[in-house]
């Protein structure tokens, strides 16, 4: 698999874009998670179907709602702008598409191990005197870890997959595609290369493979640790 230069730079800003819309979506989910591990609340079920959304519609939905939320037209979009942070057609636009569509699969994954934590632990901890957050980062946290890393993961590999809905909020400038946008664009433009496009994909495939792999093995051993 010989790519070019180019075509590594491409790797690096998918990786950049998918580890910021990541990183942008764990702290919501792991709040998320914790909410509805942990608590019952009137309308749980409705609030939960609307955060799992994201993973159900189609994706040009979510990007054609980031275009009538942050379009120049929009008081929030002018603002932005005014403000020297353009959402459509530049990364931010990209990394927030990306963090929406990954946010129910890490909220999920963070739920899941949120709920199979023992909660006297946390109880228990208090009596001693942590108080409520340290409780929770000093025993909830380290006990659920590897369900949250798992969930990352799986996060990261959507984000780092995704097309819908950043296509309809990214440029199209050489240097500003991710992997999947670069793949669709060499197949658009005639006489491209298309030994080079079938190197984005076995990498996009590798990559995304690896992510999968580590993350299920994660969750396998964090299974076998709570049996």
């Amino acid at each position: 698999m010989n790519l070019t230069g180019y075509e590594w730079s491409v790797m690096g800003y998918s990786l950049l874009i998918a580890g910021s819309a990541t990183a942008l979506a764990i702290l919501p989910a792991l709040l998320a998670g914790q909410l509805f591990a942990r608590h019952t609340f009137p309308g749980k079920a409705l609030l939960e179907t609307l955060l799992m959304m994201p993973l159900v519609v189609p994706p040009v939905v979510i990007g054609y709602g980031l275009l009538i939320l942050f379009g120049r037209n929009t008081s929030l979009g002018t603002w932005l702008h005014g403000i020297g942070i353009p959402i459509l057609f530049a990364p931010a636009g990209m990394i927030l598409a990306s963090a929406i569509v990954a946010f129910p699969l890490i909220f999920r994954s963070m739920r899941a191990a949120l709920e199979q934590t023992d909660p006297h632990l946390e109880q228990a901890a208090r009596t001693l005197g942590c108080n409520r957050l340290r409780a929770w980062t000093d025993v909830t946290l380290p006990l659920a870890w590897p369900g949250l890393v798992s969930g990352i993961l799986l996060g990261f590999a959507r984000a780092l997959g995704e097309f819908g809905a950043t296509r309809m909020v990214a440029t199209n400038l050489p240097g500003e595609r991710t992997l999947a946008l670069e793949i669709f664009h060499q197949f658009e433009v005639p006489g491209s290369d298309l030994g080079a496009v079938a190197g984005l994909v076995l990498l996009s495939v590798f990559l995304s493979g690896i992510l999968l792999f580590t993350g299920d093995h994660l969750t396998r051993a964090w299974k076998r640790r709570q049996s």
